[in-house]
């Protein structure tokens, strides 16, 4: 019985893909088979032969451009790599696609992106800070002007609480541009 289960698996297997020779049920996990690549996201050891999504082709994709147009493809190899990404089923496909790139190239380009999200996540943060400090201070001018049109005291009380947070904000906003300012 386990033997015809076997012959079932193998007959019903997608034959997109060039048979390999060492094709048996009997192989081990851990057979040449099983090359693992680094997941984009995790970051962990994925097997070669995991079926990829679109995110993955994506990403292999957006590598092959910027190789393109750093100079390290030609045309060719990038319109063949290109389709070859697009139609890739397993990681060990997108793998070869750019296997042959240079380590340190794939490793600045990591940190370079890296580095430039970073920028990005910084920069919307302050932004969020400036807009929220920009609401809470119109809030406490509107509080001023009907205590002192209600109470005819018009001490400027709201200036306190902006300068002390505005330096904050400013201190955080000449930060922000000194770090973008500097190279990675």
């Amino acid at each position: 019985m386990c033997n015809s289960r076997n012959r079932v698996t193998l007959e019903q297997r997608d034959h997109s893909s060039p048979a390999r020779p060492n094709d048996s049920p009997n192989d081990s996990p851990n057979d040449s088979r099983n090359d693992s690549r680094n997941d984009s996201r995790t970051g962990t050891p994925v097997p070669a032969a995991t079926r990829v999504g679109d995110r993955e082709r994506e990403e292999v994709m957006r590598l092959l451009v910027d190789a393109f147009a750093d100079g390290r493809l030609t045309r060719e190899e990038f319109d063949a790599r290109s389709a070859d990404a697009l139609v890739a089923r397993t990681g060990g496909n997108l793998a070869s696609l750019t296997g042959d790139l240079a380590p340190g190239w794939l490793a600045d380009r990591g940190r370079a992106r890296r580095s430039a999200q970073q920028a990005a996540r910084a920069t919307e943060r302050l932004r969020s800070a400036a807009r929220t400090y920009v609401a809470v201070m119109l809030l406490l001018i509107t509080i001023w002007l009907m205590i002192g049109l209600a109470a005819q005291s018009w001490y400027p009380w709201f200036i306190w609480p902006a300068l002390g947070w505005g330096i904050g904000i400013t201190a955080r906003i000449k930060r922000t541009a000194r770090r973008s300012a500097t190279p990675a």
